[in-house]
């Protein structure tokens, strides 16, 4: 994550300034971001109303559905470094098992 951050913003800092303005562009009335990784730090806090409007905001993305919703593939398939990942959100794999989806 904080490569990231580092990567789009320069730093985590300047990343999580970004991260704080959209917030209150969204309306978060109980949110102050502090890092990029969501690791407990000192007045670091959002409210599960918050979260829930960032959830509503973030599933407007098509991409984000299908990659949250994948349980297992593999990264760098036909390369020499391919890699098999395994999701480890087990609502996400009790979907994909309950119709059949992945």
């Amino acid at each position: 994550m904080v490569a990231m951050a580092e990567r789009i913003a320069g730093t985590e800092e300047a990343f999580v300034e970004l991260m704080n303005k959209k917030a209150s562009e969204l309306g978060l009335k109980n949110t102050n971001f502090k890092n990029c990784t969501g690791l407990d730090a000192e007045n670091h806090y959002s409210s599960a109303n918050d979260m829930a409007l960032i959830a509503k905001e973030v599933v407007k993305h098509d991409k984000i559905l299908e990659f949250s919703g994948t349980y297992e593939d593999y990264i760098r398939e036909g390369t020499d470094k391919s890699f098999w990942l395994v999701n480890t959100n087990k609502v996400v794999f009790i979907f994909c098992n309950k119709i059949n989806y992945c």
